[in-house]
This record gives C-alpha cells, structure tokens and sequence, in this order.
C-alpha cells in the first residue's frame, strides 16, 4: 500500500513537473543506470490508446561510449 502511494506521488510529480528520474535497476553486482519517463495516459473517443506508466531508458556509462569512425570516401558516394 505504502510504495503505491509513494510511486504514485513520483509519477505525478513527474509529470507536473515535466521532469525524469536516474536510477540504478538490477542486481547489486551488475547496476544499471537508467533514466524513468513519465508518460501520461492517451484517450481518445473510442478509448484508450495509451495505458499511463513509466518508461525504463537505459544509460550507457563513460566507457561504454565510443567516438565515431569516419566512413571511408568509397561509401561516402552512395
């Protein structure tokens, strides 16, 4: 009951806000930081297109990213 209330609570916030959440989701010896996106619930006439809920967006850390290579001038003409 209580962690309904407190999600419900971050969500809306969330959304009042227009803001996001980093977290770390999985196990402790493998965390994962991601990003929680608010998405607000989507009715049209006939009902319901989209349910309201978060999206999980998983962010890569420093050393995961890496510089672009150049194409070579080949595969640059097509």
């Amino acid at each position: 009951m209580g962690s309904t209330c407190i999600f419900i609570a971050l969500y809306r916030s969330m959304i009042r806000l227009k803001r996001f959440a980093v977290a770390f989701y999985g196990s402790s010896s493998r965390p994962q930081l991601v990003a929680l996106v608010a998405q607000e619930e989507i009715i049209d006439g006939g009902g319901q297109i989209e349910p309201p809920g978060m999206h999980i967006i998983y962010l890569p850390y420093s050393d995961d990213i890496r510089p672009i290579k150049k194409r070579s001038r080949w595969r640059q003409r097509w």
